[in-house]
């Protein structure tokens, strides 16, 4: 480990350097991840071929045969982040249409029976900001968004469902996350969107990426189950021209 004044390297194998900052889940260190990386990149290096930013740390992974990893340290720490602000990234946000009626929301009636919420409060309260893409993976680019209203945060369930909706909104502690394929999952579902957040046959294939931002946009349970490419092409000259 090589220790700098604002991030920590780790070796993690003989072709991936991984770059850890503080361990906080924040928006701010979040963001000299993405800036990092994009500064990174700004400088050509040879030898890099991938880089893999998660919560608050960037991966990159190289070619040793052309460039070791002690060269590759010291061209990155010619970075300085000490300048960076939030709004050097710009904002972008994506707006995603979801249904909460409740085939597609059944933990929301547990929820509010917790909290004494309502069902259009806890609505409300769920799409009233925007949240931000910490990272995307796991499985097929699903995100991993933050950070939700103190009043609606509840650990994982203790008891895991076998088998969740492709397109279904869950909660857990302060994350929010879109079930991209049909998996196992132990979220809380609190919603479902007819939109592929991630489709394999598009470039690129995921709508997100992180650093973005999502907004949750209520819509009827019958518009969602006859969403169309109409419909879609519609939302997208809306929200994302």
């Amino acid at each position: 480990m090589m220790l700098t004044k604002q991030f920590t390297f780790h070796a993690m194998g003989d072709h991936v350097l991984n770059i850890k900052f503080e361990d906080l889940l924040s928006v701010d260190i979040n963001t000299k991840v993405q800036i990092l990386r994009k500064r990174i990149e700004s400088l050509t290096i040879s030898g890099i071929e991938e880089m893999i930013p998660t919560m608050n740390t960037l991966s990159v992974i190289y070619n040793p045969l052309m460039i070791d990893i002690q060269e590759l340290q010291d061209k990155i720490k010619t970075i300085d982040l000490s300048d960076i602000k939030n709004s050097e990234e710009e904002k972008t946000t994506i707006h995603i249409p979801v249904t909460f009626a409740d085939e597609y929301a059944p933990d929301i009636a547990w929820i509010c029976s917790e909290t004494g919420l309502t069902k259009n409060e806890f609505i409300d309260i769920l799409t009233s900001k925007d949240y931000y893409v910490y990272m995307i993976g796991f499985i097929a680019a699903a995100p991993y968004m933050g950070d939700t209203d103190e009043r609606i945060r509840f650990p994982r369930r203790k008891t895991p469902r076998v088998k969740v909706k492709k397109g279904t909104i869950s909660i857990a502690e302060k994350m929010t996350n879109i079930y991209t394929l049909e998996s196992p999952g132990g979220w809380h579902l609190v919603g479902w969107t007819p939109i592929d957040v991630f489709n394999c046959r598009k470039s690129p294939p995921s709508r997100l990426k992180s650093g973005y931002y999502v907004k949750y946009d209520p819509i009827s349970k019958e518009m969602a189950e006859n969403w169309s490419e109409n419909l879609q092409s519609e939302w997208d000259e809306k929200w994302h021209q």
